[in-house]
């Protein structure tokens, strides 16, 4: 494609992790896209010195943005949680646009992704089905039939949206209780394990205990029996860094995935439909691989479904563990 023009918005959220934030805007410098969003979460009032921190990073990212293009703030004042600021970001930024790729500042992506994503969205504007484009792949060993799939797993280290697949979407996920007492979304199991798996994932959301916002879109995609597209090649490096990631809290720093360029033109798909295979193997494979592979650790979840989920979620507590 001669003629290639970056033109999709692209949304970069921060915090105040200045190392890798500044990681993932050079990556989009590069890309230089012609309008650019700043989702910034605000400090959080029992953290001395954090104000500063947050103000100062603010600052260093808009100083880094040397290439012409509109740029659009949405800052908060104060912290509001990690899920709800990034989900309430992504309504903003739908306020306006009709569709766009979406960073977190942990989230490297090569070059290519921004090509990607934007030729995905263009090829699949106008079906409902897909509802994602993804950038990571987590188990690039999986025999691809060609140079993408459809999952039902919305990956989100690294993705793109339209503004249609974001509408309906439900923070607090009012309907879980619903779907889950009329098991509403089993069908779209093959592996029971898997299903219990989100069940268990979507009850904390609800809950409000967990503190993301991606489970909530994930009940979001399978409830509009909606797929997301991930790529045979990997795209994205995540990396975290300890006592400042929202999720990955250990010291060393986290990195998954090695950065990836794939190759155009992209052979689209002359079909839309689920790969069960591919879903099956990335959650035995990577996302529950511990069940799968120690007993011991199958023997405890097992435990744990038999027990009240107050007193499991007490435990842990407990014991200091998330």
């Amino acid at each position: 494609m001669e003629n290639y023009q970056f033109n999709t918005p692209v949304v970069l959220f921060f915090f105040i992790r200045e190392e890798s934030t500044m990681k993932v805007l050079d990556q989009i410098r590069i890309a230089k896209p012609k309008k650019l969003y700043l989702v910034g979460e605000g400090h959080r009032p029992n953290k001395p010195g954090e104000k500063e921190r947050v103000e100062t990073l603010r600052q260093l990212v808009e100083s880094r943005i040397d290439w012409d293009c509109e740029v659009f703030k949405n800052y908060v004042t104060e912290d509001i949680g990690a899920g709800r600021r990034i989900s309430s970001g992504i309504s903003w930024v739908f306020e306006t646009e009709n569709r766009a790729i979406f960073l977190e500042d942990d989230i490297i992506a090569s070059q290519s992704f921004f090509r990607y994503c934007q030729e995905m969205l263009d090829y699949y504007e106008h079906d409902n089905r897909v509802m994602a484009i993804s950038g990571s792949n987590p188990v690039p060993k999986f025999e691809f039939d060609g140079d993408y799939t459809f999952s039902n797993v919305a990956h989100i280290w690294g993705w793109a949206t339209w503004k249609r697949a974001w509408e309906n979407y439900d923070f607090e996920m009012k309907e879980w209780p619903y779907y889950k007492k009329n098991e509403l979304l089993k069908a779209s199991f093959r592996n029971k394990v898997f299903y219990e798996f989100r069940c268990d994932e979507f009850d904390l959301a609800y809950e409000g205990i967990s503190t993301t916002w991606d489970y909530q879109f994930s009940f979001h995609l399978l409830k509009n029996s909606g797929l997301a597209v991930v790529p045979k090649i990997n795209m994205i490096s995540n990396v975290g860094i300890g006592p400042n990631a929202t999720n990955t809290k250990s010291k060393k720093e986290y990195i998954f995935g090695t950065i990836n360029e794939i190759e155009f033109p992209i052979q689209f798909k002359d079909e839309v439909f689920y790969d069960d295979a591919f879903d099956n193997y990335y959650f035995k494979k990577f996302l529950f691989k511990s069940y799968y592979s120690n007993p011991w650790f199958r023997f405890k979840y097992r435990l744990k479904k038999i027990l009240p989920k107050r007193f499991v979620i007490s435990l842990k507590k407990f014991l200091g563990r998330k």
